[in-house]
């Protein structure tokens, strides 16, 4: 994943990434369409920026989504099982 850091926080590269919600943290979206395998982090978990939030399968290959930032897992938008697509978003990350 690359991001470019404006105004202080995190924005994505083209295609997908991570954008900032109206409270301040982050949204973090998937890069690939996939199907989520499973949620590794739990709603209210602290996270460090690179930890694994989450796996999805895309093209036959297991994808860990990491958290672009430190923060509190503040809801998934995705469950396990999930199909999503490019662009969609799957973890809300507050500061």
């Amino acid at each position: 994943y690359t991001y470019a850091i404006h105004e202080g926080r995190a924005a994505p590269a083209p295609g997908g990434g991570a954008t900032a919600p109206g409270g301040g943290g982050e949204v973090v979206s998937a890069e690939l369409a996939g199907q989520v395998l499973r949620l590794v982090a739990k709603p209210g978990d602290r996270v460090s920026e690179g930890d694994v939030l989450l796996v999805l399968e895309a093209l036959k290959m297991e994808i860990e989504i990491k958290a672009p930032c430190a923060g509190v897992v503040a809801a998934f938008r995705v469950a396990a099982d999930e199909k999503v697509a490019s662009g969609d978003p799957l973890v809300e990350l507050a500061p």
